[in-house]
């Protein structure tokens, strides 16, 4: 299926497609609370990041965002109906043709289905913090491409 994904920078048209994403997958977050699912804005979460998309048959599938000053993915979501389909690998894959390694992420303590997935894809656990989305884990990753196979766990 990955022959059919196409990954490239978002433009100001994929927008909507992004912030529909982004809501379907907080829904789904059962591991967060009500109140800062409540709180969150798209366009404000992802201001001034750079933001690269993966496509299916001309539609957004799912979207990274990344703020460059700290090498840091702010948002990795995929779209509910695309999720394991080796959208979310080549994400990763693809972005670092585009920035600097190594790369930071916070994963939700809660969110163990996220936390296997970078895990699998060689990604390590450098310390554990608090923030206001609640516990979360800092990972880290300075792998290659042979490291981010598209599979999906």
């Amino acid at each position: 299926m990955s022959a059919s994904l196409l990954f490239r920078e978002a433009t100001e048209s994929d927008r909507p497609a992004m912030a529909e994403i982004y809501l379907q997958c907080l829904a789904e977050a059962d591991w967060m609370s009500e109140s800062f699912k409540a709180g969150v804005d798209f366009d404000r979460d992802t201001e001034g990041e750079l933001l690269f998309v993966v496509e299916r048959g001309g539609e957004v599938v799912g979207f990274v965002s990344f703020w460059e000053p700290e090498s840091f993915v702010h948002h990795l979501y995929v779209a509910p109906a695309a999720q394991e389909r080796g959208v979310g690998s080549l994400l990763l894959m693809e972005l670092q043709h585009h920035v600097r390694l190594p790369w930071r992420l916070k994963c939700s303590q809660d969110n163990e289905r996220a936390h296997r997935f970078y895990l699998s894809r060689g990604w390590v656990q450098v310390e554990l913090g608090d923030s206001d989305a609640g516990p979360y884990r800092l990972m880290e990753w300075a792998g290659s491409l042979s490291s981010l196979s598209p599979r999906e766990s």
